[in-house]
This record gives C-alpha cells, sequence and structure tokens, in this order.
C-alpha cells in the first residue's frame, strides 16, 4: 500500500513539473549574460559591516529549465572597522539546479567552485573558495529577466580578511578556522 501512494505521488510530481516546465518562457538559444549589485558581509569578525558586491556572468544551459552552468566575475568589499577591509577579487563557476518552474519564474539553488583575490593588499595568495545559496529568475520581457540571489561564499582558508582567526571565533558553518561571506544580488540577465 506504501509504494503505491509513494508511486502515485511521484507521478503526480513529474506530471506537474513537466506542465510547469512547459509553461516557463526561457530563452530560445539558452545563453543568457547578466550584471548585479547587491550587498555582502563578512562573516570573519564580529564586527564585520556590509559592502558592495557586484557580479557579471554568462549562462549556459545543459539541461533546459533543470539545470544551467553559470560563470561569474565579482567584486566584493568586506570590512569590520578598525580591524580588517578586504577589496576582494572573485572568478567563480556556478552550477544551477532548477527543482520546479512556474509561468516567468524559475526558482534555482546553486552550488560552485570560486577562485579569489584581495586586490587591495600586494601579495595576497589567490584563494579557492565554495560559493552556494539559491536564487530565482523571473521574466520581465521577452529575453529580459530580473535574477535576484542570496548565499554563502565559504573560504577554504582563513586568509581571506588577512587576519587569523581566534579558536573562539570559528566560522559558525563549518566550525572551522575558514573565512567567509554571506551576499545577496539583483540585476537583470539577458537572452541572446
Amino acid at each position: 500500500m506504501k509504494r503505491s501512494v509513494v508511486f502515485t505521488c511521484l507521478a503526480m510530481l513529474l506530471a506537474i513539473g513537466n506542465y510547469s516546465q512547459a509553461q516557463y518562457n526561457s530563452p530560445n538559444a539558452g545563453v543568457l549574460w547578466g550584471i548585479s549589485v547587491g550587498g555582502a558581509h563578512g562573516n570573519n569578525f564580529g564586527n564585520d559591516r556590509w559592502g558592495m558586491q557586484y557580479r557579471a556572468h554568462i549562462q549556459f544551459e545543459l539541461i533546459p529549465s533543470i539545470l544551467a552552468i553559470q560563470p561569474g566575475l565579482g567584486h566584493a568589499s568586506l570590512w569590520a572597522p578598525g580591524i580588517y577591509s578586504a577589496q576582494t577579487g572573485i572568478a567563480d563557476v556556478r552550477l544551477l539546479v532548477t527543482p520546479f518552474t512556474l509561468q516567468n519564474l524559475q526558482p534555482y539553488a546553486y552550488g560552485g567552485v570560486a577562485i579569489s583575490k584581495c586586490l587591495n593588499i600586494g601579495g595576497t595568495d589567490y584563494l579557492p573558495m565554495l560559493p552556494f545559496g539559491m536564487g530565482f529568475q523571473m521574466m520581465i520581457s521577452r529575453g529580459t529577466f530580473l535574477d535576484l540571489t542570496g548565499g554563502f561564499n565559504l573560504s577554504i582558508s582563513d586568509d581571506l580578511d588577512g587576519r587569523t582567526r581566534s579558536i573562539a571565533n570559528l566560522n559558525p558553518i563549518t566550525n572551522e578556522r575558514q573565512d567567509g561571506f554571506y551576499g545577496f544580488t539583483a540585476g537583470l540577465s539577458f537572452g541572446f
């Protein structure tokens, strides 16, 4: 009995998913380019403040309305008054997974890999990062989409802000000596 109920529910979800994906109006070519601006908040010290964040990207659909890849370039301003200031350049590649679509609205979760570099301090290394989060694209006119995202960028090291974390100030997500920052962006994407 339980198997038939589960099977029926899965079949209904699949049918609803196929119907809703057909309702979403994505660009025919499956390629978007976009720009966005937002805020970044370091997770490195108890006194971190909000700074600006910018990102430009190009997006390619791998499986229409289900899976896309999005390489991008960005900048985030991270700072805590009197403690540190980091102007960070970021190159990343994100994989976007869309669990369902609605008419003119496509929510997604993303995860990826990135390389960051502190631009305001000379001689710093390139640092690996892991960006992850959620967002959605909403069509506002044919070929033009509003893109809103929010997520976290986890540094694989403790060198993002140029200062060493204490054992009492570990990253709350990993419970390790790793830096990172929260961020949100709002922008426009355009179809080719």
